[in-house]
């Protein structure tokens, strides 16, 4: 197992980390996390680790924005333009250096506001798997944009998460691209009040991860 660190030119020649995880596979998963939610926290991190052991080599695009010495000083359009740019600059650095058979997008919260952008601009990203987690539902633009993708997904989320919109789900529930899980109580962190249930949250998520993931392993056999 290789750990290898580079990095993408992003929004105003700045530089966006990534770090690549794994054994030169031909299947690559590229993992985009959320605002100060990163590839290290819990549903990232074992999300990751569950792919590793699917076989997968993990791309962790390492932006941080709640760290960022500029991005709270940026206007709201500004701040969207950044992560924007940011993921594509990281996507097409992964994407260009490598040859995939099989590419997976993981993306919670602000990464799938990102991500929803980048589909639906990108035809030839419509071949590729995603996973959404938390996406931004009652953001500008995130479920209409998740609508339009044609793109085989799963997308998992709360009802107590801030961004939940009970249209916006209805309407992705009824999408013949996505499979969405709706968890009842669970927050943004799909997590609960309490540690066993929590734990039992991510057990559950890990699982509908695995199967959709089995899913594409028993379509490609």
């Amino acid at each position: 197992m290789k750990i290898e660190k580079r990095t993408a030119i992003g929004f105003h020649g700045q530089e966006v980390p990534i770090t690549h995880v794994g054994t030169n596979s031909k299947k690559a998963a590229i993992l985009l996390p959320g605002l100060g939610y990163t590839n290290h926290h819990p549903i990232m991190h074992y999300s990751g680790n569950l792919l590793l052991e699917n076989g997968y080599d993990l791309f962790q695009v390492n932006y941080n924005y709640k760290i960022h010495p500029t991005f709270s000083h940026l206007n709201e359009r500004e701040q969207t333009n950044m992560i924007i740019q940011d993921v594509t600059a990281a996507v097409h650095t992964i994407l260009s250096t490598h040859e995939f058979e099989e590419v997976l997008f993981v993306a919670k919260s602000i990464g799938t506001a990102a991500l929803s952008y980048i589909l639906t601009h990108e035809p030839s990203y419509a071949k590729h798997d995603v996973i959404w987690l938390t996406p931004l539902l009652n953001a500008r633009n995130v479920h209409e944009n998740m609508l339009r993708c044609e793109n085989r997904s799963l997308a998992i989320m709360g009802t107590n998460d801030d961004f939940y919109d009970v249209h916006a789900a209805e309407e992705l529930q009824n999408s013949e691209c996505i499979d969405f899980v709706k968890i009842e109580g669970a927050d943004h962190s799909l997590e609960k009040n309490n540690v066993h249930q929590s734990l039992g949250l991510l057990r559950d998520v890990l699982q509908h991860i695995e199967e959709f993931v089995s899913v594409k392993k028993t379509v490609t056999n």
